[in-house]
């Protein structure tokens, strides 16, 4: 293949800067609320064609702007996105773009909407509003970049790559030149990545985007975000395909943490002796484990979205509700007993502990309680008393014993019988109400 000239005009607008960013407001439906000018120059089209039009509708496509799995966590997790894409709208204008989308959060907490901005980074295949960067400007935003950038050829080979590629994966730029994509992917990922090239050269796919495992000189497996789109030269063939390139291996270990952290939690929550139930901040029930249908026995499906005061006896709901308001406001409480009802219709005695969880601005919104059946044990309880009530009051004299011969307790009669009071036999033994008992004893 023969040398061309990566100043070219066609490599040149392959990296643009913009100061102003452009701001999008869109609802929960994906329906744009607000696009400002800057947007209009970003992404080629007005702010009256694009208002209230759904943000699928307005790219080419939609994971473009924000994937699935962003769009979650943004509306449901209330978590700000960040993320660097690759950006095509059905105006025809294609960008990579740093957006960062935050959610807007209604009085009770919900996010409502979300505010998305988006700087351009990379313009391909073309310059916007005629700025055309010098070869001197394209070389610093290439080399200077915070991001990988690699340009390959039609055979994937690797014709530029900055100094961020070789930080992340180790190589000397000279070094990446002489490989080929498949000596640093890791063996797993080669076939997907193949086939998502091959569909980008032959025009099948615009662009892609794909998380990968690159194998670093080291030898250490480093997860990126690859994002690749194509070159054209003044014909329209795809001279060069343009690949940016985010290390994300701090992201995926965080993932792989929360993953095994959630395994372990669910795993206690599910397995626990207990009865455990999340309540939302009107006590209704948002979870529980499978001890519901030990307890109280329901099924887990008979009691999810249901008042936790369903099941506690009428003459305790109120404490109850005033037991989730104090948890809801110092963040726990804990001994409670009140009365619950089964679905069998017989009445538990349940000793609960509870604790707060915070939302993201900081509130408690949600409760974690712990339930325990203690039935049996007041039943014990309640019949200890009865006994020693009973030999308390019984006219013969009671000792209990420890093996050393002291007394351990005593009971009203004997106190009577030996005229001591009952602290002062316990701090006597057998051998001083009786010398002669034997030893052995």
């Amino acid at each position: 293949m023969e040398n061309r000239d990566l100043a070219s005009p066609a490599l040149k607008s392959s990296v643009i800067a913009l100061d102003q960013p452009a701001v999008i407001q869109w609802n929960t439906d994906g329906l744009v609320m607000s696009w400002n000018p800057a947007a209009e120059r970003l992404l080629g089209l007005p702010a009256e064609d694009a208002v209230g039009k759904n943000v699928s509708e307005l790219f080419a496509r939609a994971g473009s702007f924000i994937d699935e799995r962003s769009r979650l966590r943004l509306f449901t997790e209330c978590r700000a996105v960040d993320a660097i894409s690759h950006t095509a709208t059905k105006a025809g204008k294609h960008a990579f773009v740093s957006w960062s989308h935050a959610p807007v959060t209604g009085e009770g907490g919900n996010a409502i909407c979300a505010v998305s901005t988006g700087r351009a980074v990379i313009a391909p295949d073309q310059h916007l509003d005629g700025l055309w960067l010098s070869e001197q400007g394209y070389r610093k935003i290439f080399e200077e970049s915070p991001l990988g950038m690699i340009i390959v050829d039609t055979n994937y080979r690797p014709v530029k790559a900055n100094a961020m590629v070789s930080r992340v994966l180790g190589y000397t730029e000279q070094e990446l030149l002489n490989l080929t994509f498949s000596n640093v992917t890791h063996p797993d990922d080669v076939g997907t990545y193949a086939t998502h090239v091959r569909d980008l050269l032959t025009g099948r796919i615009p662009q892609f985007n794909v998380e990968k495992r690159h194998i670093a000189k080291n030898g250490a497996t480093i997860w990126v975000s690859v994002t690749a789109s194509p070159i054209h030269d003044e014909k329209g063939n795809i001279a060069y395909v343009f690949i940016l390139v985010e290390d994300i291996t701090d992201r995926k270990r965080a993932e792989e943490s929360l993953r095994e952290s959630e395994t372990h939690y669910r795993t206690v929550f599910e397995t626990a002796p207990n009865l455990f139930v999340l309540l939302d901040a009107s006590a209704v029930i948002i979870d529980c484990n499978p001890r519901i249908e030990g307890i109280l026995g329901y099924q887990k499906s008979e009691v999810i979205g249901r008042p936790v005061t369903d099941f506690v006896v009428p003459e305790y709901r109120r404490k109850v509700i005033a037991l989730h308001k104090k948890v809801l406001t110092t963040g726990f409480t804990r001994g409670n007993e009140y009365k619950m009802v089964r679905k069998d219709g017989r009445v538990i005695d349940a000793l609960t502990n509870a604790s707060g969880i915070k939302d993201n601005d900081g509130r408690y919104a949600s409760a974690i309680c712990i339930i325990a059946d203690v039935t049996e044990r007041k039943k014990t309880r309640n019949a200890l008393r009865f006994t020693r009530f009973a030999v308390d009051h019984a006219a013969t004299s009671f000792f209990w014993v420890r093996e050393d011969g002291s007394f351990l307790d005593v009971n009203g009669a004997a106190c009577r019988e030996f005229g001591y009071t009952r602290d002062e036999l316990l701090e006597m033994s057998v051998f001083d109400i009786n010398p002669n008992t034997p030893r052995a004893i």
